[in-house]
């Protein structure tokens, strides 16, 4: 019955692994996009990426539960329970959950730098964007109050 339970959980985390991979590979997409000022590309990355986090919240549950399934079959009366936990009291048999644990860990660890590391790109890309815009009004021309309602002003302020 334990191995059983061990294999479930080990099996929501192999799922969790996939997600977590993913997740890097779009932010990695993401980045190149960014450095493309690809608003397009960018918008559907931005969907999936809201699709994936939305699996990815269903699998952290099944993965509570599956842990704390486990943890009650060992004896274990912690609620949530950790993997660590979990490993701990499995000795030998807790392995193959301690690396997928490790492996977990890596992969959010490499998720939340390459995150970071988009939102310093994507403030600085920002930060362009708004000072060309400024540069660009700049170059426009005065416009008199009383021309900025009228049809064609900038025609006739730039003729």
């Amino acid at each position: 019955m334990t191995a059983a339970l061990r294999d479930q959980l080990l099996e929501v985390l192999d799922v969790e692994e996939r997600i977590h991979l993913e997740l890097r590979q779009i932010l990695a997409r993401e980045r190149e996009l960014m450095l493309e000022l690809d608003a397009n590309g960018l918008y559907e990355l931005a969907r999936r990426k809201e699709a994936l986090a939305d699996e990815g919240r269903l699998v952290a549950e099944a993965r509570v539960l599956s842990a704390n399934r486990l943890a009650r079959a060992i004896g274990i009366e912690e609620d949530p329970v950790t993997l660590s936990r979990l490993c701990e009291a499995l000795g030998d048999e807790g392995a193959p959950l301690r690396d997928a644990q490790s492996r977990l860990l890596a992969l959010v660890a490499a998720a939340q730098e390459l995150a970071e590391a988009n939102r310093v790109l994507g403030g600085e890309r920002l930060n362009h964007v708004q000072a060309t815009l400024h540069l660009l009004g700049r170059l426009l021309p005065d416009v008199r109050p009383e021309d900025a309602g009228s049809a064609g002003r900038l025609v006739r302020t730039c003729a």
